[in-house]
């Protein structure tokens, strides 16, 4: 292990304490006692490299991560398979490149290999970064049949709810209600049931029916207990966004709150971005149409930024009602073209929530 606070190698996994300030690590405690070629190498980069003093922490830990797995991967690729697994949290910190390149040194050989559905799952979460949402679907899908067929029912429920999720965004109601319907047969199902209710209330969301989504989304705060902080992160995140819209501003209020204090700082970047763009989604409910252009711009960058393609789309889009409600035709037309034409490009359909938002910047710039 590494000074016994900071990092810690295994062979079957790798774990960081972020909230330790110790970064200088002497490379002969790299995984004390533990003889692997893969860890010698990782010993002698780190001898041979000074602190990065100038870095945060989480991405010194990143690093070490993305080395790691990369190392590993020359000896063992299943071992690797499991470290990045293992490290998912990273996903948020890594580049698109960076994924790339550890799923492509990961990749199993065949469906037989260990963690099969988890390194799929790590592709689907790469793809909708990139907003290719139709083919993180797809993606979603095989690991859902292979998770089916291993019996792992966990897995199968939490991939069902994340194909839903894709399905809506894709704008396949028909494929979404098909999946809707199959979730409710998974056995043990409800062991996993908080990312299951953000799911359908998203698709119930999606389809403008705000008051049977809220409705659905608040059965969830009576399983946030069992469930652990990152599911309670995207829960939240996702309630406070779905009540600014739906012009519940105590509500989201509150729920952003409870969000804020699950999130990691520089760790869970797109919880933080989305939590931008309900509070935007607030300024515009009150009317502070300059403060929502502000903040959705910044949405934008960081987005950008983040690689988070489908917030950047959700972000123009609102910029183009706030330039509608302005009379500021070229800027609203502008936001929404090219939201639309992204959209549209990767495959996907406005959804009927995206129809009537429509529909509303069209009616303000008639007037």
């Amino acid at each position: 292990e590494i000074s016994s606070s900071r990092l810690r190698l295994f062979q079957s996994e790798f774990t960081v304490d972020l909230f330790s300030a110790d970064v200088n690590v002497p490379a002969a405690m790299v995984a004390a006692g533990l003889d692997h070629p893969w860890l010698d190498q990782i010993r002698i980069s780190i001898a041979s490299q000074s602190p990065k003093k100038d870095k945060p922490l989480e991405f010194l830990a990143k690093d070490y991560f993305y080395q790691a797995v990369v190392d590993a991967s020359q000896w063992d690729r299943d071992l690797a398979r499991e470290l990045m697994v293992g490290g998912k949290s990273f996903a948020s910190l890594l580049s698109s490149n960076e994924m790339t390149i550890l799923l492509s040194s990961t990749e199993p050989r065949d469906r037989r290999d260990p963690l099969v559905v988890e390194h799929r799952e790590l592709k689907a979460i790469l793809l909708c970064r990139h907003g290719e949402i139709p083919r993180a679907s797809a993606v979603y899908s095989q690991a859902l049949k292979l998770s089916r067929h291993q019996q792992d029912w966990s897995a199968c429920y939490r991939l069902g709810a994340m194909k839903l999720l894709a399905e809506v965004e894709s704008g396949n109601f028909l494929d979404a209600s098909e999946t809707y319907r199959e979730m409710e047969f998974v056995p043990g199902a409800k062991t996993n049931s908080l990312i299951m209710t953000n799911a359908r209330a998203c698709y119930l969301w999606n389809q403008n029916h705000f008051d049977k989504a809220t409705e659905t989304m608040r059965t969830g705060l009576g399983k946030i207990e069992s469930a652990g902080r990152a599911e309670q992160l995207h829960y939240f995140t996702n309630y406070a966004h779905l009540c600014a819209e739906a012009g519940d501003i105590a509500e989201a209020t509150s729920a952003m709150t409870e969000a804020a204090v699950r999130r990691i700082p520089l760790v869970d970047t797109g919880p933080a971005i989305i939590g931008m763009l309900t509070d935007a989604t607030i300024q515009l409910r009150n009317k502070d149409t300059d403060a929502a252009i502000g903040l959705l711009q910044r949405t934008v960058e960081e987005a950008k930024i983040h690689e988070s393609r489908l917030v950047e789309w959700y972000a123009c889009e609102s910029l183009a009602e706030c330039f509608a409600r302005k009379g500021d035709i070229s800027n609203a037309w502008a936001h929404w073209t090219k939201s639309e034409h992204s959209r549209l490009k990767a495959g996907m359909k406005l959804t009927p929530r995206l129809r009537v938002r429509k529909d509303r910047i069209q009616q303000s710039l008639s007037h």
